[in-house]
């Protein structure tokens, strides 16, 4: 997925909102299945906060990768 995404944005899509949902769905996996795997729980209030913090930080992060890829 990760090729599938920088290919697009050598190309003119780096203003593409899927790009910032896609790194969101991503930063969501990571973010719950990390303590999932260790045994522990998340409790409701944990994942509603890992979500807003997402939704703040994916459009910068989709930003950043492009400026990246950009460079490249």
């Amino acid at each position: 997925m990760r090729d599938v995404i920088l290919r697009e944005l050598r190309g003119d899509s780096a203003n593409d909102p899927s790009l910032a949902e896609i790194l969101g769905v991503r930063l969501l996996l990571v973010n719950v299945l990390r303590p999932l795997a260790a045994g522990q729980r998340l409790t409701p209030e944990a994942f509603d906060k890992l979500l807003d913090e997402i939704s703040e930080a994916k459009h910068a992060l989709a930003g950043k990768l492009a400026a990246s890829a950009g460079r490249k």
